[in-house]
Formats: structure tokens, sequence, C-alpha cells
């Protein structure tokens, strides 16, 4: 059987492998995320072309329904923002394997 083949934008790119290194850097089980903010992820923040953010959250989506990925919102009813992306830990090593990094006998043990 072969390996299925993902197609990754430069920004789900980016971001896993932000997640993956931090993920390479922390101790014990704890929780690995990326907070969402201007400095970081300046097209979610970009309030003059709507149609950027929503891709930006399409792509975003698009790794939530891999499993790979979990969304946080922005507390209050009136947010709609995403606050905080969470790596879904147990699915790192397809993670691994599908960005084509070297690190994959490691965290078979995750």
């Amino acid at each position: 059987m072969s390996k299925p083949r993902y197609l990754f934008s430069a920004a789900q790119t980016s971001l896993l492998h932000a997640l993956i290194d931090r993920m390479e850097h922390a101790s014990g089980s704890r929780m690995i995320s990326v907070r969402v903010n201007m400095q970081r992820f300046p097209d979610y923040f970009a309030d003059e072309d709507p149609a950027q953010v929503r891709r930006w959250e399409e792509e975003l989506l698009a790794l939530k329904a891999l499993g790979w990925i979990t969304l946080d919102y922005a507390k209050g009813s009136e947010s709609h923002r995403i606050d905080r992306i969470r790596l879904e830990r147990e699915r790192a090593c397809e993670i691994i394997a599908a960005l084509h990094r070297m690190e994959i006998a490691r965290f078979k043990q995750l």
C-alpha cells in the first residue's frame, strides 16, 4: 500500500514544522501549541482582505480534518477568532512523515 501524498501550502508547512519543533523541545506530555497572534500569523489579521483570512482558516480546517491539529477559539460569544492551534501528539509520526522530516524513528515511542 502506498503512503498518502500531501500537498501543503507554505502556511500549513510552516505551522506544522513549528508544532513539531515545539514537540521536540517539550518535556513530558504537555500540550503542544502555538498562540495565534499578529506577529506569528499576520495573514489571519488582514482585516482589509477577508478572502485572505478565509483562505487561512480553510487551510487550518483542512489540517483539523486530518486529525492533526485542534483549534481553540478566543473566549467570548462575539469572537470567532482562533486563539491557539494545538498539535494532536498521537498523530505526530504521521505529520513528521508527511513533512519528510528525519526524526520519525525518535517519535515512534509517543
